[in-house]
């Protein structure tokens, strides 16, 4: 259910990201993201506490400029929203596997150089010029889903298993941790294998629901 509160708050956020985006846009934008909350509590898949926090540090670390004048229901309507979505993602693309991922894994774990693979095949273009190499990150740079299984999978070799999120599919290669001015820093690699169809199953599943009409 929209209620008058909302929809006045949705709009001044969305026109705050997006001063081109009109009005009917953004009345629309709403009604999918309680569309994509209802589907996402239905699969089980609503985002905890701690997945909310990591999603606010990594927008608010991203969109600090398209950010900066918003202050109200920020966490409501704009992180759970972007949470909920990326959730979403990560379950559908987790539910189908990629070939091609799984292709370029059991060629590594073969022999096969991952810079080279990455150069030649990685949908990121920017890490991919450098073998996949992302660098030295700390919490908040990269998606949290992405972030978290970096920092858990061991250091040195790459990891032998697909990592999902909410681009698709990754091969990570956990390189080496560093402390800097006393924060931890990460250095990885990474082989990204975009996913497809989300879009469309998304709209496919939040086609019958209904949100109700606007109350005050």
């Amino acid at each position: 259910m929209v209620s008058i509160y909302d929809h006045n708050q949705h709009q001044a956020i969305a026109f705050g990201l997006d001063p081109n985006i009109g009005f009917a846009a953004a009345r629309n934008q709403l009604i999918a993201q309680l569309k994509a909350q209802a589907l996402a509590k239905n699969l089980g898949v609503f985002p905890a506490d701690v997945q909310q926090s990591q999603e606010k540090v990594f927008l608010t670390k991203h969109k600090q400029e398209e950010l900066k004048d918003i202050r109200w229901d920020f966490d409501r309507l704009v992180v759970l929203s972007s949470a909920i979505k990326a959730q979403l993602a990560v379950k559908y693309y987790s539910d189908r596997n990629s070939n091609k991922a799984d292709d370029i894994l059991r060629r590594i774990k073969n022999g096969t150089d991952f810079e080279s693979i990455a150069k030649a095949e990685s949908d990121d273009k920017i890490t991919g010029q450098f073998g996949g190499d992302m660098g030295f990150f700390e919490r908040g740079d990269i998606l949290p889903e992405l972030e978290n299984k970096i920092i858990s999978a061991p250091q040195g070799q790459v990891f032998d298993q697909i990592v999902v999120s909410r681009l698709g599919y990754h091969i990570i290669y956990p390189v080496e941790t560093a402390e800097v001015d006393g924060v931890t820093k990460w250095h990885a690699k990474h082989i990204l294998i975009e996913g497809s169809g989300f879009v469309e199953w998304l709209a496919s599943q939040t086609a019958n629901v209904r949100v109700w009409q606007i109350i005050r």
